[in-house]
């Protein structure tokens, strides 16, 4: 197994228009209870979810405790990673990219759906099939 497999066999797994969908919570507890809309992923993107989750695991020489100061050295700002050049940036960082994405989604609901359906998720994940490839 290629060391990055484990993350781009989800190049032709993840639909770019079908990755999930806002729900509207079914449990109106009365007429002054505001409920909010949830974002519901399709398993694909919950199964891709758990295997960068397992891979950090399995590569702590990623340093992931410490993405946003290794991102900051390397320029990028995490709230804007879909601008950012990978072909400018090695492997670790593209990681590191990925990890930052799927960390903004547990504070702003709906950022890894925003990063799967303008293809900058598929863009960096090809990047690291570039590298696996040599």
């Amino acid at each position: 197994m290629k060391k990055y497999e484990q993350l781009t066999k989800y190049i032709s797994l993840i639909d770019l228009n079908n990755c999930g969908d806002w729900k509207n919570s079914d449990n109106q507890k009365s007429d002054s209870s505001i409920d909010f809309p949830y974002l519901q992923y399709n398993e694909i993107v919950y199964k891709f979810i758990e295997d960068v989750v397992s891979f950090c695991d399995k590569h702590e020489e990623f340093d992931f405790k410490n993405y946003v100061e290794i991102l900051k050295k390397a320029k990028i700002k995490v709230g804007s990673l879909g601008d950012v050049d990978i072909t400018k940036h090695n492997e670790k960082t593209i990681v590191l990219m990925i990890f930052a994405a799927i960390r903004a989604e547990r504070f702003c609901e709906g950022t890894l759906m925003l990063y799967i359906k303008d293809g900058t998720l598929i863009r960096w994940l090809k990047r690291l099939e570039e590298f696996d490839n040599g």
